[in-house]
């Protein structure tokens, strides 16, 4: 190829102006190399096509390695912090993908953590004021600490796939339920939260509770990750560690109740 050949940057212009920039930082940069595809041109036609081609069977990244990897969004920092803070979440997030199959080792994953904090510190990480970091990361420990399933799984007495066929605290519908329940207890009782969350422990997680979880969190697929059973899960944690429903969470818990009694009519 003649070094005066024209060349043409048909897909990764973003990177290319990075790249710029980068070594305008940093010269001795210049010594690196990267990998590029050079095609022949043959015209705007084909150009256009292989444009659409590139974007069009381009692989998204996973939810997980986008909180892993996003320095710049404060939520996605707060639950990396979080990950490295606790060590239940440190031996049992999976970092890569956004599902675990039956047998996998690890019990959540990092994009499921990350809705979690969304739904305790808010959006943009805030909720806690400067003190949001530390109260996040006090908020899990103390929920680690109460669940004897996950203390029994970090010492090896049970399994993480035993745990997701036969809890369902091993889901990620769950685990976005204490979130919810974390920005209420601490809102509710932010003198002495940490104590209440002692309560968990007497929870019956048992699927085979299933007057209590279905079809609460259970649908007759399996598990029910929409936002409603997010906030039917989080109602069960409230009243268990003693804070009252307040009038949307009443509302919601009441419909339920009612869709309940219509089913048993309709059978």
């Amino acid at each position: 190829m003649s070094m005066t050949a024209r060349i043409i940057l048909n897909d990764g212009q973003h990177r290319r102006a990075a790249i710029e920039e980068a070594l305008n930082t940093r010269p001795k940069l210049e010594n690196e190399t990267i990998s590029v595809v050079l095609f022949v041109d043959e015209g705007l036609e084909r150009c256009q096509q292989m444009f659409a081609d590139l974007n069009k069977n381009a692989v998204r990244p996973s939810g997980s390695l986008n909180v892993l990897y996003d320095r710049r969004n404060p939520l996605a920092r707060l639950s990396t912090r979080t990950l490295e803070s606790i060590p239940f979440f440190q031996e049992y997030t999976e970092l890569e993908k956004t599902s675990l199959s039956n047998r996998a080792k690890n019990l959540f994953t990092l994009s499921s953590l990350n809705q979690a904090n969304r739904w305790l510190a808010g959006q943009d990480a805030d909720r806690f004021g400067d003190q949001t970091d530390a109260v996040v990361v006090q908020f899990w420990r103390s929920v680690s600490d109460a669940i004897p399933d996950w203390q029994k799984l970090m010492n090896g007495a049970v399994t993480s796939g035993d745990l997701r066929k036969e809890t369902v605290h091993a889901h990620g519908v769950m685990l976005q339920a204490f979130g919810v329940l974390g920005a209420r207890l601490i809102e509710a009782k932010p003198d002495d939260w940490s104590s209440c969350l002692g309560a968990l422990s007497e929870v019956n997680w048992s699927k085979r509770n299933t007057e209590l979880w279905r079809p609460r969190v259970m649908g007759a697929r399996g598990m029910d990750g929409s936002a409603k059973s997010i906030h039917l899960a989080a109602n069960v944690l409230l009243k268990a560690v003693g804070v009252p429903l307040n009038e949307k969470e009443q509302v919601n818990e009441d419909d339920y109740v009612a869709s309940l009694r219509e089913q048993k009519v309709d059978a």
